[in-house]
């Protein structure tokens, strides 16, 4: 265990990842190279002792159930995810959708209101909405760049509002490790699941980015190179995607699987919140979460086996490939949680950037200067998961240091503006990186070049950014003054909405003047 007075040198781990990721665009080889270099810096570069460490950190990431429950989790709705893709449902939904749709406008729209339906994942979300809306826009000759720039928009804030999704048991597991939880060692006493939900209007870039989506596409907005590439679009019309193409393919193929698995939740929730379900009250919303994947996974198999959708190999095979795209963040976070527990436990990083923070900056700006670094680190290292699991253990660890026992949310109300922050800026910065996997994942879902898509998504983002900075300057500096903390919030979101409709509409108008 590292001794002694903290120095930069616990910090040394933490850089090497982000510099590693940066030059690499790797994030799980940089989080490799963090976790030898935080062993080897707590050992003293003993290499017996560094081994040890390492492998003490892993065991203790795959005996605890929270990790557990959520790589189970990640791994079966990767199976739901591609059996549903794959069996053509969406492709009928898409079909059905385009009597019903009449304009571009009408298109973009539809695009936006169907968005929140897939809320599981962002993956999910992008790949279902560009198969059903790929078409479409092909259909009224409208470019796919601004279909790009709605599903990146949307996708990612939808899965974080909405607390029944991968990001929610990813966020469930991280707040419960870093100390967030109802046993006697937390550091904040408040169930995960009861935080999360608090935290929602927190959550302002995610929201702020969902309305500029909605106020762009409902006043028909154009400026900067969409407008460029939207002119200069080509009239011929683009050859229709098949790959969701399937000759059994129907639209219950989507709604009845989606239904069984909200059912299936609904209910374990309630027995599990209840009692009648028991389970520790730290995992209650995880083991429900699981519980309800595996059963929506296992009915899906037996009804295109029954409907004769895939034969029993072949939902062998997509269950296979499934679960194999879900390894990447399945490693992520195993990788991450084990360098976490070496910085933490064995560095007490978190501490000495608690320290250095509290030393540099009042408390009130934390929001909006943790919004900007959790940006650039987004946007440096192209994960947005990658950027909480660094930034959320120094943010409860800023609290931590300033007592000796468990604090409950309303003795540090603005630990919910920094949370919201640390969200906000992760999501922000997969808007403005050719790397992320959030701008990856777009421009691939509606087959355009991704600096195509990145110079566009870039332009657009601009007023959620700045009007999101001020809304969190405003909750901190509202705090600072008195102000409870609902009108803060309050008052800092609805800032933030307004002035981003504002910056939206100026600039719109500037762009059109002749």
């Amino acid at each position: 265990m590292f001794s002694g007075e903290l120095s930069f040198i616990v910090l040394v781990p933490t850089i090497i990842v982000i510099v590693c990721a940066v030059l690499t665009h790797k994030v799980r080889l940089a989080l490799a190279f963090g976790v030898v270099s935080a062993a080897g810096i707590a050992a003293h570069g003993h290499l017996w002792k560094t081994c040890e460490i390492i492998l003490h950190a892993l065991y203790g990431t795959i005996t605890d159930s929270c990790r557990v429950y959520t790589f189970g989790l990640l791994i079966c709705l990767g199976i739901f995810i591609r059996l549903i893709i794959h069996s053509g449902g969406i492709k009928a939904y898409a079909k059905r959708m385009v009597h019903y749709i009449k304009t571009p406008r009408a298109a973009e729209l539809t695009t936006l209101s169907i968005a929140p339906l897939f809320f599981l994942d962002e993956y999910f979300s992008n790949l279902t909405i560009g198969c059903v809306m790929n078409p479409i826009f092909d259909f009224f000759r409208h470019t796919r760049v601004k279909l790009a720039y709605l599903l990146n928009s949307v996708g990612a804030p939808w899965c974080v509002l909405i607390p029944a999704s991968s990001w929610t048991a990813f966020l469930l597991a991280t707040f419960n490790k870093n100390g967030i939880n109802t046993t006697t060692d937390s550091i904040i006493n408040s169930s995960p699941f009861m935080l999360y939900i608090i935290l929602i209007p927190c959550m302002i870039y995610p929201i702020v980015s969902v309305f500029s989506a909605w106020f762009i596409s409902a006043r028909s907005i154009s400026f900067g190179p969409m407008r460029t590439l939207e002119q200069a679009h080509n009239e011929a019309k683009a050859p229709q995607s098949d790959e969701c193409n399937n000759s059994h393919a129907a639209t219950s193929n989507f709604f009845v699987p989606f239904g069984v698995f909200m059912g299936s939740l609904i209910i374990l929730l309630a027995g599990t919140y209840s009692g009648i379900i028991p389970t520790p009250a730290d995992t209650q919303t995880l083991f429900s979460l699981l519980c309800a994947s595996i059963i929506a996974a296992l009915f899906t198999m037996g009804m295109f086996w029954i409907k004769k959708v895939f034969s029993h190999k072949e939902i062998l095979y997509e269950s296979w490939i499934g679960a194999k795209e879900m390894f990447p963040p399945v490693i992520l976070l195993l990788l991450a949680w084990m360098f976490g527990n070496i910085v933490d436990a064995q560095l007490h990083a978190g501490t000495y950037v608690a320290q250095l923070v509290s030393h540099s900056f009042a408390l009130w700006l934390l929001p909006c200067v943790l919004f900007i670094v959790a940006m650039l680190i987004s946007a440096s290292i192209g994960s947005a998961w990658g950027t909480l699991l660094l930034l959320i253990p120094f943010v409860i660890n800023i609290f931590s240091t300033q007592a000796t026992i468990a604090l409950s949310v309303s003795q540090i109300p603005l630990i919910l503006p920094m949370l919201g922050a640390v969200l906000s800026g992760s999501v922000a910065g997969g808007h403005l990186s050719p790397f992320h996997d959030l701008v990856v994942l777009a421009a691939t879902s509606t087959k355009v070049p991704v600096f195509e898509h990145l110079k566009t998504q870039i332009v657009y983002s601009i007023p959620a950014i700045i009007a999101t900075f001020v809304g969190f300057l405003s909750i901190g500096l509202m705090l600072k003054l008195g102000y409870t903390p609902v009108i803060s919030l309050s008052l800092g979101l609805g800032e933030a909405i307004i002035l981003c409709g504002i910056i939206l509409t100026v600039v719109n108008w500037w762009s059109h003047r002749k």
